[in-house]
């Protein structure tokens, strides 16, 4: 809960900055592999292998994320697209530097951080969210 909290704060006082500024502020969850299904440790293209995908950690970060978004503070201009990629194959969702033709498919770099393609796809779900806001 603590966790929780410290990011709700954050995230309060940022959105009394954005008002005061006439903006909004949204608080977008952002992608996580991991959290996209087992990962296979043994394909290449995880790429950080010395990290292992444990139950505990996908249960920890589930619940944290389902705490924000529970909490009244989230039930405007909040998004979880911590797992935004469900139809894609989990073996194509993150880079192989082994593979030059995954660049072509993958959507991330590593566990969080986006490339080209994942910047495309969530860009098209941060303007319909947005869409549905104005």
């Amino acid at each position: 809960d603590l966790f929780v909290k410290s990011f709700l704060a954050n995230q309060k006082t940022m959105r009394t900055l954005s008002s005061a500024r006439g903006a909004f502020h949204i608080v977008a969850i952002q992608p996580i592999y991991t959290l996209h299904g087992v990962v296979d440790e043994n394909n290449s293209s995880f790429v950080f292998s010395n990290r292992k995908n444990s139950k505990e950690e996908t249960r920890f970060l589930t619940n944290l994320i389902k705490k924000i978004m529970e909490d009244p503070f989230c039930v405007q201009y909040c998004i979880d697209l911590s797992r935004s990629f469900p139809n894609l194959p989990i073996e194509d969702l993150v880079y192989n530097p082994l593979d030059a033709s995954s660049l072509e498919t993958a959507v991330l770099a590593d566990n969080v951080h986006l490339i080209d393609r994942g910047n495309v796809l969530i860009a098209e779900k941060l303007a319909k969210f947005i869409e549905q806001l104005e």
